[in-house]
């Protein structure tokens, strides 16, 4: 992004002679830029143009990891009453919505 305004506003503005020696001139931009690459990579500055997808990315990643490890539960029961009175290996409390489904399956038969 320095180049931009060293190659069109900078060296236009000083107007430098045209000399035999331009690629010495030119070798010195290139290592003035260098000097401010380092100087912008050592403080991290890509953070400041961030738009937030890093983050982004590590809450749906960090999201995906959890959905993966959840455990699922089985009704091997055969009841939705058999089912409640044993507890479930996690130690959690069933989820509403498996109950619901496991109702609902019971009036259908």
């Amino acid at each position: 992004m320095i180049q931009f305004p060293l190659y069109n506003v900078v060296l236009p503005t000083l107007q430098p002679p045209y000399i035999h020696a331009w690629p010495l001139l030119f070798v010195l931009s290139l290592a003035l830029l260098a000097v401010a690459a380092a100087a912008w990579n050592s403080v991290e500055g890509n953070r400041f143009l961030s738009v937030g997808i890093g983050p982004l990315l590590e809450r749906r990643a960090r999201q995906r990891r959890e959905r993966r490890e959840a455990p699922i539960i089985l009704n091997v029961f055969g009841s939705v009453e058999a089912a409640l009175t044993v507890p479930p290996p996690s130690g959690r409390p069933l989820l509403p919505s498996i109950l619901r489904f496991a109702t609902r399956e019971n009036k259908r038969t």
